[in-house]
């Protein structure tokens, strides 16, 4: 095993403590990794992404995608530029069947997905 693990930026990992040491001539770890190498000392390779953080990153290149879309969609840019005004407007004209209550509860619902929408 070696003294120092890679990385996936310019920084070494310090096996012993964890310590993560900064590509920094000034820094007197790093000052001591170089030494270390210059005696041929090898770093040890990056360790390869779990699945779990495969996944991850694979769902949020998902999540990113589905936001792009659904912001070029012309049905979300209406959704997001409704005040609540206008959404509960919305709810009374297309939902007449609904009880008054109902209607209140459904635009209270609609409401907040077009503030969520804005966040995206």
């Amino acid at each position: 095993m070696s003294k120092y693990k890679a990385t996936t930026s310019t920084a070494v990992i310090r096996v012993a403590d964890g310590a993560v040491i900064p590509d920094d001539p000034n820094n007197m770890d790093y000052q001591e990794h170089l030494k270390w190498v210059a005696a041929g000392g090898v770093v040890d390779p990056i360790d390869p992404p779990t699945q779990a953080e495969i996944d991850a990153a694979a769902q949020a290149i998902k999540d990113r995608q589905d936001r792009q879309n659904a912001k070029a969609d012309n049905k979300f840019q209406n959704l997001i530029s409704k005040t609540p005004a206008q959404a509960k407007n919305w709810v009374q004209n297309n939902f007449p069947s609904l009880t008054p209550a109902e209607q209140n509860d459904l635009a209270t619902v609609v409401q907040a997905v077009c503030i969520l929408a804005r966040s995206l």
